[in-house]
C-alpha cells in the first residue's frame, strides 16, 4: 500500500512532473507528501532511476539545513534521516543485520547518506552480536563464555544502555578473568 503517498505517487504515473512535498512536516497545510517517505517509497520501486536522476545522499543535509533555518529539530522518527531510522539493538535484528542488512533494511543508508547504529549494550541484545563485537576485538569465545558474558552486559545494562567502550572491557576483562 502506499498510504500517505498514492495522490503523489499517482501523479508521477499519470506523467506528472512535479510533486508537492514538505520537509520537516513544514507547510501551508496539513497532508502535504514528505519528501523522504516519497523518495524512500519511490526508491523501492526503481532504485537505479531515483539514484541516476537525484543526488539522494543531500537529503541528510537538506533535512539539517531546514532544521537549523526553522529552529526546529530534525524528528528522531523522520523518514530515512531521523536518528533511530537505523537504529537496532534486538538480538534477532542485530542477527539479522549482520547477516543480511536488507532483513530490516529495504533501502540501504548509505544511499541516502546517513549510517546505521547498532547498539550491542543494550538489556535486549544477544549472544551473536556479543560474539560479533568480540570477534572485532579478534577475541573469541565458546557458547558457555558468551551466554555468561551476554547475561553480565544485559544485567548491567538494566541500569542503561552500555557504551561501546563499555562493552569492549567487558570482553577483554573476560579474557584475564
Amino acid at each position: 500500500s502506499l498510504g500517505p503517498f498514492r495522490n503523489a505517487f499517482d501523479s508521477t504515473e499519470r506523467g506528472g512532473t512535479h510533486v508537492d512535498t514538505t520537509i520537516l512536516g513544514i507547510g501551508e497545510r496539513n497532508g502535504i507528501t514528505p519528501l523522504g517517505g516519497f523518495l524512500a517509497r519511490m526508491f523501492t520501486l526503481d532504485p537505479e532511476g531515483l539514484m541516476l536522476k537525484y543526488k539522494l545522499e543531500m537529503l541528510p543535509e537538506l533535512d539539517k539545513m531546514i532544521a537549523r533555518m526553522t529552529g526546529l529539530p530534525v524528528p528522531w522518527n523522520n523518514y530515512l534521516t531521523g536518528e533511530f531510522a537505523y537504529n537496532h539493538k534486538a538480538g534477532m535484528h542485530l542477527k539479522a543485520i549482520y547477516l543480511n542488512p536488507g532483513a530490516y533494511e529495504a533501502i540501504p543508508p548509505e544511499v541516502f547518506g546517513v549510517g546505521r547504529t547498532l547498539q550491542i549494550g543494550s538489556k535486549i541484545t544477544g549472544r551473536h552480536a556479543i560474539a560479533h563485537r568480540a570477534k572485532e576485538l579478534g577475541l573469541h569465545f565458546g557458547d558457555d563464555a558468551l551466554r555468561a558474558i551476554t547475561g553480565k552486559i544485559k544485567a548491567l545494562a538494566d541500569q542503561g544502555d552500555l557504551d561501546d567502550e563499555h562493552i569492549n572491557d567487558i570482553l577483554r576483562g573476560w579474557v584475564r578473568a
